[in-house]
């Protein structure tokens, strides 16, 4: 069962690519204080860097001016992130198969496609402008990717 008050949580507000690794550090140390395991911690840090990058690059065009925010909530049993930026929005589910292997040596284009692999839910908003990733603790998800 899950539990419904989560027992870490926060707000980062960032407008740069060289601020996601800090972000992605102040996401961790939630899930670290409650002792979720390294595997947890690689998939969530990964689908953080990926959805936070995107924002910035492709939502808010690297505009300085524009913000990315990121929410996130660490339960016991789950943690949920919001990436939200004020981008236009864009459809996630045309993003192209990373694995098709008309697609495989593409410099880019695998954000969604690991966020997918790596994390139990996602879910955009309305406008495509914000993204809500949930990853179980301790889940299966990711195990093809990772030793």
């Amino acid at each position: 069962m899950c539990s419904e008050t989560p027992e870490v949580s926060g707000m980062i507000s960032i407008s740069d690519k060289m601020e996601v690794r800090k972000a992605c550090d102040t996401v961790l140390r939630g899930l670290t204080s409650l002792g979720y395991g390294d595997r947890d911690q690689f998939a969530v840090r990964l689908a953080v860097e990926e959805a936070a990058t995107n924002a910035i690059i492709h939502g808010n065009k690297e505009d300085p001016d524009k913000k990315t925010r990121i929410d996130y909530a660490v339960y016991k049993d789950r943690v949920s992130i919001t990436v939200t930026d004020e981008g236009e929005g864009f459809d996630y589910t045309t993003v192209a198969n990373c694995t098709d292997p008309d697609h495989v040596m593409r410099t880019g284009g695998r954000g969604v496609c690991l966020i997918k692999e790596f994390m139990d839910e996602i879910s955009p908003n309305e406008n495509g402008n914000s993204l809500t990733m949930v990853r179980f603790r301790g889940s299966c998800k990711g195990k093809g990717a990772q030793k």
